[in-house]
């Protein structure tokens, strides 16, 4: 499974723990893809906050062109230490702001 297809898989269990099953396919739909835009930020704002300031230009080129997922990921492995942990933590924190298990930040 690709990194891109359990990212996916999060965020349908997301929707599922949420309760948003029983609606329209259009409006499933729309859920989750307003759902992954949502997660995309939240994961981008987090590794921006981790790269070296002098990465962030190679960093914002490989974000501009949203083709190669896996450059990103090579990337980040690379330039951002114990970058899975950031990735679990931020995962495991936009879950818990989505559920409604803790406050929104201010």
């Amino acid at each position: 499974m690709t990194a891109n297809q359990q990212i996916e898989t999060f965020v349908e269990k997301l929707l599922e723990e949420k309760g948003i099953t029983d609606v329209g396919a259009d409006a499933y739909k729309q859920m989750k893809k307003d759902l992954l835009d949502r997660l995309e930020d939240c994961v981008n704002a987090a590794v921006l906050d981790k790269i070296p300031e002098q990465k962030l230009h190679e960093f914002e080129a490989l974000l501009s062109a949203k083709g190669d997922s896996s450059a990103l990921s090579a990337f980040c492995h690379k330039n951002i230490s114990n970058f899975e942990e950031l990735l679990a933590s931020t995962l495991v924190s936009f879950r818990t702001r989505y559920i409604g298990l803790a406050p929104l930040a201010k």
